[in-house]
């Protein structure tokens, strides 16, 4: 299923795609900026909606985004 959200789509919509991904006991997680990609991405049972399911955010703030989070390192005190 995640194959066919990151195509856009097959003969079907993607929300379909994620609606069916859903059913089969996936737990859909819209963008998250710690744990998304700029495509969908699959950890276990749950899945992470990518940056490029944004639709007025553009490439480039995207992959800002993306360049900058995992370049952060978090430290604990």
């Amino acid at each position: 299923m995640v194959s066919a959200i990151n195509n856009g789509g097959g003969f079907y919509r993607t929300e379909v795609y994620v609606h069916e991904a859903k059913m089969a006991g996936a737990k859909i997680h819209n963008p998250c900026v710690n744990l998304s990609e700029f495509q969908t991405t699959v950890y276990g049972t749950d899945v992470y909606l990518g940056f490029i399911h944004i639709e007025k955010l553009e490439a480039a703030v995207k992959m800002f985004i993306l360049r900058n989070e995992k370049n952060t390192v978090i430290t604990s005190h």
